[in-house]
């Protein structure tokens, strides 16, 4: 047979074992995952056991057209399952072939066969070992290429040594064999090449899907944990809203309820399954629990109207009990979608307060008889003094006399004081707007020829009740201390979280040195109560008022409304 025709025999023969390859290919994608994952001993264990089948099953089905039955793909695979498993795996082929070539054997050894099996185990271990310790750093592909020229050149050279055709034959190797050897080294090239990079594409698709694997239990996890964290903290917020006393209910922009709590469903009267397999309105529902319907209008502005978290109205259910609403928005990715409505049950502090009324109405009036008879025993003293101071000419008793009146006089400054400082507290705050109160505390002064102006803000303030006294007092003490003011204005504005109302004027001002002192009981020129009770009326809700204009130029008052004690409405006076 001519080399060509031995060629394409080899070839023929490598086709004809395909099948052993497929099998193993097979054998070698379906590892188990647990094993393939860790590439641990099991899995070096596992792929000696396949290779040495495909191994075992190459030797009963040799190429034809060689003497060295062993070899075949075996030159392939051993090599292989050194790279792939390691020491483990080349150890257990290397084993399993060396022990099928005894009884395949029967004229003795066959050396090159075993010399190749050896070698072959010994070059992919090393390769395995230089890789796993960092030692090679070349790409897979070319450590194939690598591995798969050293073989082919090693096997060649073995062949050639030891090959039959060096014995007894002057002219040296025979070309027969020359060329047969130089065709299975080039086989054994290719086909180590071409199998290693099959099987490298499967451990790149396992591992490619087990990372998908993995990153979706990871996500799997993450979910767990987060619905974890979700369902422990739905399960605080509901026992937090469950323990509260006062009613929650949460509605939409239109007031159809979409949730509450177990308050808030009785003092409403409607069962909480009901209310997510029907829709039911907040306001019908009120407007039949209600003593007096006309409140609920103020109520409804609330829910579509403004957001802000204020108490505005009180509701009185038919049952007696009473309910302070306070509205906050409720906000999805800061989007307002409804409303979280807080009842509060203030029946027994509004009958508390309502006996506390009682009281001070009662401890007022006796205030009052009790300021008018003190006045009257004052008035009637003063006559008295008017009249001695009549009848005497002797200056030391005339001296005592004055002095007297003077005290007379403070006497009936404080007792009058009471009479304004009584009211201070006694009602409620309620919503006003500055200007409106400012228009009417300078209504008094009309005769005064002075310039009055004003800003139309569009804010209210929550303050007492006497906030018209406060600016009553503001001009009045502008008038008596400001020396020849023509002009007063109140403007305002919002500073951050705070609104800032400013009085002023053109008069004089307030010297540095008693800035500090003006709120102070009794300090002044004239009663001294005056700016001290702008003082009180003003703190009542948490407002502030300090003076920080400049001498000789006008007063500054600078009124300061916290965050919560201001909103803003359309009515302009």
């Amino acid at each position: 047979m001519d080399p060509l025709q031995q060629t394409g025999q080899l070839f023929l023969d490598w086709f004809q074992n395909i099948s052993i390859l497929v099998m193993l290919v097979l054998l070698y994608n379906y590892i188990p995952d647990r094993f393939f994952i860790h590439r641990g001993r099991i899995y070096s264990a596992y792929v000696g056991l396949i290779f040495s089948l495909a191994a075992v099953l190459g030797i009963f089905i040799p190429w034809s057209g060689t003497t060295h039955p062993g070899i075949g793909i075996n030159g392939i695979l051993v090599p292989l399952a050194g790279l792939v498993g390691g020491p483990i795996s080349a150890g257990i082929i290397t084993g399993v072939l060396l022990l099928t070539r005894i009884p395949l054997t029967l004229t003795g050894p066959d050396i090159p066969d075993i010399s190749i099996i050896l070698i072959a185990g010994i070059i992919g271990s090393l390769f395995y070992l230089a890789r796993e310790n960092g030692k090679i750093r070349l790409e897979w592909k070319h450590e194939l290429v690598v591995l798969s020229l050293v073989f082919a050149i090693l096997s060649m050279v073995i062949l050639t040594i030891f090959s039959p055709g060096t014995r007894g034959s002057g002219q040296g190797m025979d070309d027969m064999f020359r060329a047969s050897f130089i065709e299975v080294s080039t086989i054994i090239f290719l086909g180590l090449f071409l199998l290693g990079s099959v099987i490298r594409m499967i451990d790149r698709k396992r591992e490619g899907e087990y990372e998908l694997i993995a990153y979706k239990d990871h996500l799997e996890a993450l979910v767990m944990e987060r619905t974890s964290d979700l369902e422990r903290i739905n399960s605080l917020q509901e026992a937090t809203i469950e323990s509260t006393n006062d009613g929650i209910v949460v509605t939409s922009m239109n007031g159809d309820i979409r949730g509450s709590n177990r308050a808030g469903a009785d003092m409403l009267g409607i069962s909480r399954l009901g209310i997510f397999q029907s829709t039911m309105n907040i306001f019908p529902i009120l407007q039949q629990n209600v003593s007096d319907p006309a409140t609920i209008d103020t109520f409804r502005d609330l829910i579509t109207g403004r957001p802000e978290s204020l108490v505005t109205t009180n509701l009185t259910f038919t049952d007696g009990r009473t309910y302070e609403p306070s509205v906050t928005p409720h906000r999805l990715s800061d989007k307002i979608i409804g409303r979280v409505v807080n009842f509060r049950d203030i029946t027994e502090r509004r009958l508390a307060e309502g006996r506390m009324r009682n009281a001070n109405q009662k401890l007022l009036l006796l205030s009052g008889i009790t300021r008018h008879d003190i006045l009257n025993q004052i008035t009637a003293l003063a006559l008295y003094l008017h009249l001695v101071r009549e009848e005497t000419s002797d200056t030391s008793i005339l001296t005592y006399l004055e002095k007297m009146n003077s005290m007379l006089k403070i006497m009936q400054m404080h007792t009058e004081f009471t009479s304004d400082y009584q009211d201070v507290g006694l009602h409620e705050p309620i919503w006003q707007t500055p200007e409106s109160q400012f228009i009417k505390a300078a209504g008094a002064f009309s005769d005064k020829g002075i310039e009055f102006s004003f800003e139309d803000s569009g804010f209210e303030i929550y303050a007492d009740p006497l906030l018209e006294r406060v600016f009553y007092n503001l001009i009045d003490n502008s008038i008596r201390h400001g020396e020849q003011v023509s002009r007063i204005s109140l403007t305002m504005s919002v500073e951050g979280d705070e609104m800032v109302i400013l009085y002023t004027d053109n008069g004089t001002g307030v010297t540095p040195a008693d800035k500090e002192k003006i709120f102070a009981k009794g300090f002044g020129k004239h009663t001294g109560f005056g700016m001290f009770l702008i003082h009180e009326i003003l703190s009542i809700t948490g407002i502030s008022i300090r003076e920080n204009g400049v001498f000789g130029e006008g007063v500054r008052f600078e009124i300061r409304v916290p965050k919560g004690k201001f909103r803003h409405v359309d009515t302009k006076y």
